[in-house]
């Protein structure tokens, strides 16, 4: 509701996040998604905050809990701890990895800096994932579903769940 009608699609495209009609995507996955966030994801805590949610660190990001929590249709989210909106982003910093910042002060601490989690293994968490979702949705290979639910970066601070699946 906050963006200039100018940014959205018109109503007979269709569009993930920027619909002029529907449901506002924070709350609402119709269709199968994998869903990658940092859990120090300062855009995504405060868009939360904005619309009403209570970030915590427990659950930074509640509208998209409440989203997953509420989907029929199958859903995969991978909270990464020490990440923030740039980790997984494809923008100038994700083309050049060195241009990236190493740390930054944390959302509910603040004054305390930590270490974020290194892009290269914070890029090959999101194409592994996304590899496996797209063989299991796309090309209904069953076997993809062990290498997308297994969190293999469990030690590495991602959190997965997932919802819907058989």
């Amino acid at each position: 509701p906050a963006l200039p009608a100018e940014m959205l699609a018109p109503p007979d495209e269709e569009s993930v996040l920027l619909a002029a009609d529907g449901p506002f995507p924070l709350l609402t996955f119709s269709k199968p998604i994998v869903l990658l966030s940092g859990a120090e994801d300062g855009l995504i805590i405060g868009l939360g905050a904005q619309i009403g949610a209570t970030p915590t660190p427990d659950n930074p990001h509640p509208l998209l809990r409440q989203a997953y929590e509420s989907s029929d249709a199958p859903v995969v989210w991978g909270l990464l701890a020490d990440s923030n909106h740039g980790s997984f982003g494809v923008s100038g910093s994700y083309w050049w990895p060195d241009l990236k910042p190493s740390t930054q002060e944390r959302f509910f601490e603040p004054g305390t800096q930590f270490q974020l989690v290194d892009v290269a293994l914070a890029h090959q968490m999101q194409r592994e994932l996304a590899l496996a979702f797209f063989d299991l949705t796309l090309r209904e290979d069953q076997s993809a579903q062990k290498r997308l639910l297994e969190n293999r970066f469990k030690a590495q601070g991602m959190r997965l769940e997932s919802r819907n699946f058989q």
